[in-house]
C-alpha cells in the first residue's frame, strides 16, 4: 500500500498534514477562545501568525491548537482543491507502476 502524506499551507512558509486536522474554526467564538486560552495555558498552542490578526484555528489530532493567518474558508478551499487534484481527474491505475510514472517516480 502507498501512502502520501498531503499538507497544506497555514501561513508564511508553515504546513500541516491534513490527516493530522480534527476541526477548523474561526477564532470569533467565545467556546473556541476558551480552547485557545486552555491550549496555551498547556503550552499545546502553535502560533503561526507572525504577528498578523488570527484568521482561523486547527484543532489537532493530538489536541494541539494551531492559530493561522489564513481564513477557514480559504483554507477549506485549498483543502478542496487539493482533493480534487488527487482523484486525478477520474483517472484509474491498474498498477502501481501506472501510478509512479503518472505521479513523476
Amino acid at each position: 500500500m502507498i501512502y502520501f502524506m498531503r499538507f497544506i499551507s497555514v501561513g508564511g512558509d508553515n504546513y500541516v498534514a491534513l490527516d493530522k486536522i480534527k476541526a477548523l474554526s474561526s477564532p470569533k467564538s467565545s467556546p473556541v477562545k476558551g480552547l485557545v486560552r486552555a491550549a496555551k495555558a498547556k503550552d499545546m498552542c502553535v502560533d503561526y501568525t507572525s504577528g498578523k490578526r488570527t484568521m482561523s484555528v486547527l484543532l489537532m489530532m493530538d489536541d494541539s491548537i494551531i492559530l493561522s493567518p489564513i481564513s477557514a474558508k480559504t483554507l477549506v478551499g485549498r483543502f478542496n482543491k487539493e482533493s480534487s487534484e488527487i482523484m486525478d481527474e477520474g483517472k484509474t491505475f491498474k498498477t502501481p507502476k501506472e501510478l509512479y510514472e503518472n505521479l513523476g517516480i
